[in-house]
């Protein structure tokens, strides 16, 4: 056998892997990450007065309103479908809220402070779940 027909035979293990690792390996850790940055970015900005905040029970801290799936076999695509509280139902999910401008305390990046932390951490459960899988 020659290099190029271990190489694409390597290749094909790890092209079979992908989709299993992101899926798995990558979604826990954004999952941890958009916790974390709804604390951080979200919560912990403001205290409201005119409603009670769900956190994970049903708000933007919760894993069971994070849909995910695989845009061919390569992407992971993933977001936060919590709605908004009754109060706002202009827009589509608690998110489309909390980053608007609209209302008290005003805009709340939440997506770009979650891509700046889950992106590395993306990459490194990406690359971590490829060696568990014997890559």
């Amino acid at each position: 056998m020659g290099i190029m027909a271990d190489f694409l035979r390597w290749e094909a293990k790890v092209m079979k892997a992908i989709p299993d690792t992101l899926i798995t390996d990558v979604k826990q850790v954004v999952e941890e990450d958009f916790v974390e940055v709804a604390d951080s970015a979200v919560y912990s900005t403001y205290s409201p007065s005119l409603y009670i905040r769900r956190y994970s029970g049903g708000g933007i801290q919760d894993i069971g309103s994070i849909q995910s799936n695989l845009a061919g076999n390569l992407t992971l695509v993933m977001k936060q479908t919590a709605p908004p509280n009754s109060d706002y139902p202009k827009k589509a999910t608690a998110i489309d809220w909390v980053e608007s401008s609209e209302g008290v305390p005003g805009a709340r990046p939440f997506y770009a402070p979650l891509k700046a932390v889950a992106i590395p951490h993306a990459h490194q459960a990406l690359v971590a779940g490829l060696h568990k899988r014997g890559l």
